[in-house]
């Protein structure tokens, strides 16, 4: 009987001990809602968690853009943010509304040095991916392209 004990507390504490070290890995990974790699030192998804904030900033993330609007309650995330020593930086992206001056702003962001490693993030992770295809189209063709909903009808149509 003890040594079936302690067979299966040796497995609870191999297990628990992978667990933690997986979590470890990637603190963010569990922090942010539909987490993502966008490329080498970007990261995207949803929501992050505070916690998450801090891991960020303890494994030296350097910049956080946040691309909900005002009316999406961004500051109090700002002020976090900063106190972590993080710089935010907020682009704004809505469906309808943008577009090629977003993905502009983008690469100016990422562009500079000391802004990567990065956290790009929205509410739920779905515009992050259409502004991050809208980011890589416009690297790779040179020529920023327009949000789906505002595009003229001949390039929808195309």
């Amino acid at each position: 009987m003890k040594k079936r004990h302690a067979w299966s507390l040796g497995i609870c504490a191999a297990l628990a001990l992978f667990l933690f070290a997986v979590f470890l890995s990637n603190p963010l990974k569990n922090g942010i809602v539909s987490f993502m790699k966008l490329e080498e030192g970007v990261v995207g998804g949803g929501l992050v968690s505070e916690a998450a904030f801090r891991a960020a900033a303890a494994a030296g993330y350097r910049t956080v853009i946040d691309i909900r609007t005002r009316e999406e309650g961004i500051e109090k995330e700002k002020q976090f943010v900063e106190s972590l020593g993080l710089r935010y930086v907020n682009i704004p992206f809505h469906r309808g509304k943008a577009g090629s001056e977003e993905a502009l702003r983008l690469d100016e962001v990422l562009s500079e040095k000391g802004a990567k490693p990065a956290i790009l993030h929205c509410r739920s992770g779905n515009r992050v991916k259409m502004f991050w295809a809208m980011y890589q189209k416009m690297k790779r063709d040179g020529e920023p392209d327009r949000a789906p909903e505002t595009a003229s009808p001949e390039r929808r149509s195309a």
